[in-house]
Parts: structure tokens; sequence; C-alpha cells
């Protein structure tokens, strides 16, 4: 048996894959105040983008570190467009992430570099070809407008250096 621990549960509207929000935040982005300061956060956030791309919602759930500069993210990412999520025929739909932002400087505190986004789900699946060896990644489902389960995917992380 092999333990699988989904690191981030991302639940889309009704897609099956998930908008490209990891160019939400770039470098240029980090404020000054905060280089000057030398603040650094790691914080969890949920991301809601919607058919066009556009993130819409964002909503922080918790940080390490600089609370004022975590709280910045929101206002950051409400102003960017990423690519909606899509359903399996390249339809356009809503799409939900929740994820661990970084901003982090060089000599920052560690709690900030060390941090790690919490499973949200972790099950144990039978098999011989994954005999204790513990698999990371994400897990994207498709919901209905009466919240019936229509799909689900996963993705494997990368494996940790």
């Amino acid at each position: 048996m092999s333990a699988i621990a989904l690191a981030t549960l991302a639940a889309v509207a009704s897609g099956l894959s998930l908008p490209d929000y990891k160019k939400v935040i770039q470098p240029a982005d980090y404020p000054v105040w905060a280089l000057l300061k030398t603040e650094t956060t790691a914080a969890v956030v949920e991301f809601y983008i919607d058919l066009e791309g556009r993130v819409y919602g964002c909503k922080l759930l918790g940080n390490v570190g600089s609370r004022k500069l975590a709280g910045e993210l929101c206002r950051i990412t409400t102003k960017r467009k990423v690519g909606p999520a899509r359903l399996a025929d390249g339809t356009a739909t809503h799409g939900y992430i929740k994820d661990l932002v970084r901003m982090w400087t060089a000599g920052g505190p560690s709690d900030v570099a060390r941090a790690k986004l919490a499973s949200d789900l972790e099950f144990t699946v039978k098999s011989e070809a994954l005999s204790g060896e513990k698999l990371e990644g994400g897990l994207i489902v498709a919901v209905g407008t009466d919240g019936a389960v229509l799909a689900a995917s996963t993705t494997r992380a990368a494996s940790p250096a």
C-alpha cells in the first residue's frame, strides 16, 4: 500500500484543466517598501478565476512571515489575467485554486523558505507498483451545477530535491 498526499486540492467548477496561474505573481511585483525592509512571506491563498482567465477573487488563508506583505498578494493578483480552467473539450470554465505563494529574498527568514502547503487530502492506494512510495500531487475535480462530481483527474508534483 502507498500513501498519497495531495498538497493542492484544486476544484474546478466544471473543468479538467487548471488555469495557468503560476504567472500571477512576478518578481517585479515585489513591493519596494518590502524590499527596503527585507520583508518576506509564504502565504496560503485561494484564487478564483473567471471564464476569460481574470482573477476575480482572492482570499488569504494564512501566512508565515510578514502579514502586511501577504496582504499585498490579493491586491496584486486581482489585477492579473491568466488562462482560464478548461473542460476536456477545451471549453473555458470558472476555476478555483488553493496554493502556497512565496515572496522571499535571498537571506530572508528560513521559516518562509521552508514553508510548505499542508495536504488537503490523504488516501491510501492498494497497488503493488507503488508499494511504500509516497507520491505528492494535485487533484482536479469537475463539479456540475448540482454539486455532483462529473470527473476527476490527478497531477503529480515534481520530485522534491
